[in-house]
């Protein structure tokens, strides 16, 4: 006996399968989600090692004299000091000197002609910086320029014919795209991790002064600082510079600074040996969630304005909300604060602004960070 369903139940059903038919087969329809290749990133890993050094980095330590604690704690224990008297509270003391120290790291090749980018914390205090590729060649590394400010540094090495780094786009990323870490963690060269993007846009963390940080669970452990992370097509999208832990350890929580930053930041280093920032002369904080609610999510306050600043000089008040720049919406304060500090000074800088629930529009010419780096 078959069973005869009702005639519009088969063209419902029909309509049913057909819905879902195109749900799987189109990516588009369901919003574009790219999976990994059936063989995983491997064939994309292996275009990309070549590109990424590991950073083997002298330093003069600013602890001095011998570091060895067990006499000291031997002559200052309580039992040893009844039993010979007080003359053996100190331990002897031994001639001093400078101790040399080593830090590893990660640097990312970022042109043919020998330029390395790596996080400022990484060749600090450096007296000598060796870069070891893939192929295990090592080259002596000659520091060109260091940006504390971002944590970022740009090394050379006398060579012309290195693989570099395919450099992407940080500013298309979004919560949930692929990313894959490669670096030296734990001494460990050329391991590769990956997971995705947590979330972008990460600031106020009081790693660095301009904070812009992609945030990721690919695990980011001691010694990847400086490596790239990389997207599903092993294009570059952030330098690893930190993770969150509190054990000291991988806890699924690191952050990247974005390439499109590093990029400005290395062009600055290559030509100056520094950079050099613009400067508004504004001090902003983020709108109150009811201004926002009004006018729109992430717009920025102007809190109080420098006397001779630029800003004063464009017009720029106290109270004006700061929703765009040069015709992109901004996404906070600290927003506002890396995008004219990445902006070389005498450039001229557009602003969309609400006044007293007015829009406006004003015209900058951005000056230069008047403090010492």
């Amino acid at each position: 006996m078959r069973f005869a369903m009702p005639y519009g139940f088969t063209i419902l059903f029909f309509c049913l399968l057909l819905t879902v038919s195109v749900l799987l087969v189109s990516p588009a329809a369901s919003g574009s989600v790219t999976l990994p290749p059936a063989a995983g990133f491997a064939d994309m890993i292996e275009l990309v090692k070549p590109a990424v050094v590991h950073l083997s980095v002298k330093k003069t330590s600013d602890e001095q004299g011998n570091n060895d604690t067990t006499n000291q704690e031997f002559f200052n224990d309580q039992l040893m000091r009844e039993f010979f008297g007080e003359q053996t509270k100190q331990a002897p003391k031994r001639p001093t000197k400078p101790q040399a120290s080593y830090a590893r790291g990660s640097g990312i090749v970022i042109s043919r002609d020998g330029y390395i980018l790596t996080n400022a914390h990484v060749v600090a205090k450096a007296k000598q910086v060796t870069a070891i590729f893939s192929d295990r060649r090592s080259m002596p590394a000659k520091i060109v320029g260091v940006d504390p400010l971002s944590d970022l540094a740009l090394l050379h090495v006398h060579s012309n014919h290195l693989v570099a780094a395919d450099l992407g786009n940080s500013s298309t990323l979004r919560a949930g795209d692929w990313a894959i870490a490669i670096g030296a963690p734990l001494e460990h060269v050329q391991t590769v991790t990956a997971g995705i993007i947590s979330a972008v846009g990460r600031h106020s963390l009081g790693i660095t002064d301009y904070e812009n940080f992609i945030q990721t669970d690919a695990a980011i452990n001691p010694g990847n600082s400086g490596g790239p992370l990389v997207d599903a097509q092993g294009k570059v999208i952030g330098v690893n510079t930190a993770f969150l832990a509190q054990t000291g350890g991988y806890s699924g929580i690191g952050f990247a600074v974005p390439i499109n930053m590093a990029k400005i930041v290395a062009e600055q280093l290559k030509e100056n040996g520094k950079v050099v920032r613009g400067w508004l002369g504004a001090a902003l904080k983020d709108a109150d969630p009811k201004t926002n609610a009004k006018q729109g999510h992430g717009n920025a306050l102007v809190h109080a304005v420098t006397p001779h600043s630029p800003a004063q000089r464009a017009g720029l008040r106290q109270g004006d909300l700061i929703v765009a720049i040069d015709g992109a919406a901004i996404v906070g304060a600290f927003d506002v604060r890396n995008r004219v500090a990445l902006t070389r000074p005498s450039t001229t800088m557009h602003i969309r602004l609400l006044r007293d629930g007015k829009a406006r529009s004003i015209t900058v010419r951005v000056g230069e960070y008047p403090r010492k780096q």
